[in-house]
């Protein structure tokens, strides 16, 4: 995996640790899932409104790769998640908002 890229997720609410492990989840999926970035490897950022998490990627190892599965089901799970998005956060027409306030800036794909 010579090439890498990005992927950054932006969020508006305080940071957790859930948020990074959603970025995580996404850079272990896109290359697996998206046959455009086949054999390439992701960083991860969080933006927040005032800061931003990198996420390296060595933090998507052996033993975050055997748990995705877990997380996937948990939402099928009988009981309901300790919290919901409402159906107000869950548009995706804020979107063009959130990165407006997480003060990022357009950014081309890096290679590294």
């Amino acid at each position: 995996m010579g090439d890498s890229r990005t992927i950054i997720v932006v969020k508006t609410g305080r940071p957790s640790p859930s948020r990074g492990v959603q970025g995580m989840l996404y850079m272990y999926a896109v290359p697996r899932v998206m046959g455009q970035y086949r054999g390439l490897s992701f960083y991860g950022r969080i933006a927040y409104a005032g800061h931003q998490v990198d996420i390296l990627v060595w933090t998507v190892d052996e033993i975050f790769i055997k748990n995705p599965s877990k997380l996937v089901l948990r939402p099928s799970a009988p009981e309901p998640p300790r919290r919901v998005p409402s159906p107000r956060s869950a548009v995706s027409a804020t979107f063009p908002r959130r990165i407006a306030q997480s003060g990022l800036r357009r950014m081309p794909l890096r290679r590294e």
